[in-house]
């Protein structure tokens, strides 16, 4: 079972300015036509399975900006079907259903240059 890459990309002056990471938050995962759907909008739904890991990093679309991951709430969280934590540069977790399947909701907090900022993407676990 193949490690999920999650990648999001952040339009900074955008999501400051809008105060708002709606339309300034792009997500793309490396299921590629694996079942993955919503890629390169703030509501990414990532298909996995019990057991495979998942490993999120964050960038700015402008090198003089910085945006970091700052922690994982939700749905996800809550029901303890994935407990994403920090290594290194990015955050993984591994999605622990016990069997289960079915859609998680979760929530991404984004420090962006100091201001914190959410999204809420899906995991949908088969």
């Amino acid at each position: 079972m193949k490690k999920i890459e999650i990648l999001i990309v952040v339009d900074c002056a955008g999501a400051l300015a809008t105060t708002s990471l709606i339309s300034n938050v792009y997500l793309i995962d490396s299921n590629q036509w694996l079942g993955s759907w919503d890629e390169g909008t703030c509501q990414l739904h990532t298909v996995s399975e019990d057991g495979q890991f998942i490993c999120w990093r964050s960038c700015a679309i402008s090198p003089d900006d910085e945006v970091n991951i700052t922690g994982f709430s939700g749905d996800m969280i809550d029901q303890k079907a994935c407990l994403p934590s920090p290594v290194n540069d990015a955050w993984e977790g591994r999605v622990q259903t016990r069997g289960d399947t079915g859609r998680y909701l979760y929530t991404i907090s984004l420090s962006i240059n100091g201001i914190t900022m959410n999204f809420s993407p899906y995991l949908e676990v088969q």
